[in-house]
Protein backbone atom coordinates (compact mmCIF):
# COMPACT_ATOMS: atom_id res chain seq x y z
CA UNK A 1 0.00 0.00 0.00
CA UNK A 2 1.64 3.26 -0.85
CA UNK A 3 0.83 6.37 0.99
CA UNK A 4 1.00 9.82 -1.07
CA UNK A 5 1.23 13.27 1.20
CA UNK A 6 -0.35 16.21 -0.68
CA UNK A 7 -1.99 19.42 0.35
CA UNK A 8 -5.60 20.35 1.34
CA UNK A 9 -6.24 24.07 1.99
CA UNK A 10 -4.12 24.54 5.10
CA UNK A 11 -3.51 21.44 6.14
CA UNK A 12 -1.17 18.26 5.41
CA UNK A 13 -2.86 15.25 4.09
CA UNK A 14 -2.04 11.73 3.78
CA UNK A 15 -3.79 9.63 1.29
CA UNK A 16 -4.28 5.91 1.87
CA UNK A 17 -6.52 4.26 -1.16
CA UNK A 18 -8.96 1.74 -0.24
CA UNK A 19 -9.92 -0.97 -2.65
CA UNK A 20 -13.64 -1.51 -2.12
CA UNK A 21 -15.53 -4.18 -3.96
CA UNK A 22 -17.15 -2.77 -6.75
CA UNK A 23 -19.09 -0.43 -7.75
CA UNK A 24 -16.94 1.85 -5.50
CA UNK A 25 -13.92 2.89 -4.11
CA UNK A 26 -12.63 4.36 -0.88
CA UNK A 27 -10.38 6.84 0.29
CA UNK A 28 -9.14 7.32 4.29
CA UNK A 29 -8.06 11.37 5.10
CA UNK A 30 -5.75 12.24 7.69
CA UNK A 31 -5.65 15.94 8.44
CA UNK A 32 -2.87 17.70 10.57
CA UNK A 33 -2.47 21.13 11.45
CA UNK A 34 -0.58 23.48 9.47
CA UNK A 35 3.59 22.53 9.02
CA UNK A 36 2.77 19.75 11.55
CA UNK A 37 4.19 16.91 9.47
CA UNK A 38 3.14 13.16 9.59
CA UNK A 39 5.80 10.56 11.13
CA UNK A 40 6.63 7.36 9.76
CA UNK A 41 5.32 6.06 12.61
CA UNK A 42 2.17 7.58 12.36
CA UNK A 43 2.14 6.61 8.68
CA UNK A 44 2.32 2.93 9.78
CA UNK A 45 -0.15 3.58 11.92
CA UNK A 46 -2.80 5.10 9.26
CA UNK A 47 -1.67 2.02 7.33
CA UNK A 48 -2.98 -0.31 9.24
CA UNK A 49 -5.75 0.90 10.41
CA UNK A 50 -6.48 1.37 6.73
CA UNK A 51 -5.11 -2.68 6.47
CA UNK A 52 -7.85 -3.46 9.15
CA UNK A 53 -10.89 -1.98 7.30
CA UNK A 54 -9.65 -3.79 3.72
CA UNK A 55 -9.86 -7.08 6.17
CA UNK A 56 -13.56 -5.91 7.71
CA UNK A 57 -14.63 -5.53 4.22
CA UNK A 58 -13.54 -8.57 2.84
CA UNK A 59 -15.07 -10.73 5.70
CA UNK A 60 -18.42 -8.66 4.41
CA UNK A 61 -18.14 -9.70 1.27
CA UNK A 62 -17.49 -13.29 2.12
CA UNK A 63 -20.83 -13.32 4.15
CA UNK A 64 -22.64 -11.41 1.78
CA UNK A 65 -21.38 -14.04 -1.13
CA UNK A 66 -22.36 -16.79 1.69
CA UNK A 67 -25.58 -15.36 2.08
CA UNK A 68 -26.12 -15.15 -1.93
CA UNK A 69 -25.13 -18.37 -2.34
CA UNK A 70 -27.81 -19.33 0.24
CA UNK A 71 -30.63 -18.20 -1.74
CA UNK A 72 -30.30 -17.89 -5.36
CA UNK A 73 -30.90 -21.62 -7.22
CA UNK A 74 -28.26 -23.00 -8.79
CA UNK A 75 -29.52 -24.15 -11.52
CA UNK A 76 -31.71 -20.65 -12.84
CA UNK A 77 -29.83 -18.53 -11.31
CA UNK A 78 -32.91 -16.50 -9.39
CA UNK A 79 -33.91 -16.73 -5.96
CA UNK A 80 -34.82 -20.09 -4.92
CA UNK A 81 -38.44 -20.91 -2.59
CA UNK A 82 -36.78 -19.82 0.52
CA UNK A 83 -35.71 -16.31 -0.50
CA UNK A 84 -38.67 -15.87 -2.28
CA UNK A 85 -40.89 -16.78 1.05
CA UNK A 86 -39.00 -14.36 3.09
CA UNK A 87 -39.20 -11.71 0.68
CA UNK A 88 -43.40 -12.39 0.10
CA UNK A 89 -43.48 -12.51 4.19
CA UNK A 90 -41.36 -8.51 4.17
CA UNK A 91 -43.21 -7.20 1.13
CA UNK A 92 -46.29 -8.01 2.39
CA UNK A 93 -45.76 -6.96 5.93
CA UNK A 94 -44.24 -3.68 3.89
CA UNK A 95 -47.91 -3.32 1.99
CA UNK A 96 -49.79 -3.58 4.99
CA UNK A 97 -48.36 -0.84 7.18
CA UNK A 98 -48.04 1.19 3.64
CA UNK A 99 -52.02 0.65 2.66
CA UNK A 100 -50.49 -0.37 -1.12
CA UNK A 101 -50.64 -2.81 -3.25
CA UNK A 102 -48.80 -6.08 -3.53
CA UNK A 103 -49.67 -9.05 -6.14
CA UNK A 104 -48.31 -12.59 -6.83
CA UNK A 105 -47.73 -14.74 -10.14
CA UNK A 106 -47.88 -18.58 -9.70
CA UNK A 107 -46.52 -19.69 -12.97
CA UNK A 108 -46.25 -23.24 -13.70
CA UNK A 109 -44.83 -24.98 -17.03
CA UNK A 110 -47.80 -27.31 -18.51
CA UNK A 111 -46.78 -31.27 -18.91
CA UNK A 112 -43.18 -30.53 -18.15
CA UNK A 113 -42.82 -33.97 -16.71
CA UNK A 114 -43.92 -35.40 -19.78
CA UNK A 115 -41.22 -33.24 -21.40
CA UNK A 116 -38.64 -34.25 -19.42
CA UNK A 117 -39.03 -37.90 -19.84
CA UNK A 118 -39.67 -37.27 -23.70
CA UNK A 119 -36.59 -34.96 -24.25
CA UNK A 120 -34.13 -35.96 -20.93
CA UNK A 121 -32.29 -34.10 -18.29
CA UNK A 122 -30.07 -32.04 -20.22
CA UNK A 123 -32.83 -30.65 -22.33
CA UNK A 124 -35.18 -29.41 -19.53
CA UNK A 125 -32.59 -28.20 -17.37
CA UNK A 126 -31.86 -25.42 -20.42
CA UNK A 127 -35.42 -24.74 -20.77
CA UNK A 128 -35.86 -24.02 -17.32
CA UNK A 129 -32.81 -21.52 -17.47
CA UNK A 130 -34.10 -19.82 -20.19
CA UNK A 131 -37.47 -19.91 -18.96
CA UNK A 132 -36.20 -18.03 -15.95
CA UNK A 133 -34.38 -15.83 -18.01
CA UNK A 134 -37.18 -14.90 -20.35
CA UNK A 135 -39.21 -13.93 -16.95
CA UNK A 136 -36.62 -11.82 -15.09
CA UNK A 137 -36.48 -9.74 -18.63
CA UNK A 138 -39.85 -8.90 -18.38
CA UNK A 139 -40.10 -8.00 -14.79
CA UNK A 140 -39.67 -3.99 -13.59
CA UNK A 141 -37.61 -2.49 -11.05
CA UNK A 142 -38.66 -4.16 -7.66
CA UNK A 143 -40.34 -7.18 -9.05
CA UNK A 144 -38.55 -10.68 -8.06
CA UNK A 145 -38.57 -14.10 -9.57
CA UNK A 146 -37.94 -17.24 -7.68
CA UNK A 147 -38.22 -21.06 -8.64
CA UNK A 148 -40.67 -22.43 -6.25
CA UNK A 149 -40.87 -25.95 -7.55
CA UNK A 150 -38.97 -27.84 -10.20
CA UNK A 151 -40.96 -26.55 -12.96
CA UNK A 152 -42.74 -23.43 -11.12
CA UNK A 153 -41.94 -20.21 -10.41
CA UNK A 154 -43.62 -17.48 -8.37
CA UNK A 155 -43.19 -13.76 -8.99
CA UNK A 156 -43.64 -10.85 -6.40
CA UNK A 157 -44.80 -7.60 -7.45
CA UNK A 158 -44.83 -4.41 -4.41
CA UNK A 159 -47.51 -2.06 -5.62
CA UNK A 160 -49.17 -3.42 -8.49
CA UNK A 161 -52.63 -3.73 -8.72
CA UNK A 162 -54.74 -6.27 -9.85
CA UNK A 163 -55.34 -5.23 -13.38
CA UNK A 164 -51.05 -4.84 -13.94
CA UNK A 165 -50.82 -8.23 -12.39
CA UNK A 166 -52.97 -9.56 -15.25
CA UNK A 167 -51.15 -7.87 -17.47
CA UNK A 168 -48.11 -9.24 -16.65
CA UNK A 169 -49.15 -12.58 -16.65
CA UNK A 170 -50.58 -12.02 -20.26
CA UNK A 171 -47.24 -10.98 -21.11
CA UNK A 172 -45.75 -13.84 -19.81
CA UNK A 173 -48.08 -16.65 -21.33
CA UNK A 174 -46.67 -15.10 -24.76
CA UNK A 175 -42.57 -14.86 -23.87
CA UNK A 176 -42.42 -18.55 -22.61
CA UNK A 177 -44.31 -20.00 -25.47
CA UNK A 178 -41.95 -18.35 -27.70
CA UNK A 179 -39.54 -21.14 -29.54
CA UNK A 180 -36.74 -22.28 -27.24
CA UNK A 181 -33.63 -23.27 -29.24
CA UNK A 182 -30.67 -24.13 -26.76
CA UNK A 183 -28.45 -26.24 -29.98
CA UNK A 184 -28.52 -24.04 -33.33
CA UNK A 185 -28.25 -27.85 -35.20
CA UNK A 186 -31.26 -28.87 -32.65
CA UNK A 187 -35.24 -28.88 -33.83
CA UNK A 188 -36.90 -25.50 -31.49
CA UNK A 189 -38.54 -26.67 -28.30
CA UNK A 190 -41.90 -25.03 -27.03
CA UNK A 191 -43.77 -24.87 -23.99
CA UNK A 192 -46.70 -23.10 -22.68
CA UNK A 193 -47.29 -22.13 -18.96
CA UNK A 194 -50.68 -22.21 -16.69
CA UNK A 195 -50.34 -18.79 -14.94
CA UNK A 196 -52.72 -17.33 -12.07
CA UNK A 197 -52.38 -14.08 -10.17
CA UNK A 198 -54.00 -12.52 -6.78
CA UNK A 199 -53.30 -9.64 -5.17
CA UNK A 200 -54.09 -7.81 -1.84
CA UNK A 201 -57.48 -7.46 -0.15
CA UNK A 202 -58.18 -5.10 2.36
CA UNK A 203 -58.69 -8.44 5.03
CA UNK A 204 -55.75 -10.42 4.18
CA UNK A 205 -53.61 -10.80 7.03
CA UNK A 206 -50.78 -13.27 5.46
CA UNK A 207 -49.54 -13.56 2.25
CA UNK A 208 -49.95 -17.01 2.05
CA UNK A 209 -53.77 -16.10 1.61
CA UNK A 210 -52.44 -14.72 -1.50
CA UNK A 211 -50.35 -17.28 -2.65
CA UNK A 212 -53.49 -19.60 -2.20
CA UNK A 213 -55.81 -17.63 -4.68
CA UNK A 214 -53.03 -17.21 -7.34
CA UNK A 215 -52.37 -21.13 -6.96
CA UNK A 216 -56.36 -21.63 -7.06
CA UNK A 217 -56.25 -19.30 -10.35
CA UNK A 218 -53.17 -21.12 -11.85
CA UNK A 219 -55.05 -24.36 -11.88
CA UNK A 220 -58.12 -23.05 -13.01
CA UNK A 221 -56.05 -21.79 -16.18
CA UNK A 222 -54.49 -25.07 -16.05
CA UNK A 223 -57.87 -27.30 -16.80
Amino acid sequence: MLAEVGRWTAQTLVVLPIPIPKPGFGILLISREPGANFTPDELDDAGEFAQRAIDSMELARGEADDKSDREIDKLTQIYNRAAVELRASTGFTDAIKARSNFSILWIELDKFREFSKENGQEKSDGVLKTIAQRISRVLERGQVVGRWDNHEFVVLMPLVPEFQAQKLADTLVSAIARDINLKANEAALQLTASIGFSSKFPSDTHFLQLLGRSTKGKDQAKY
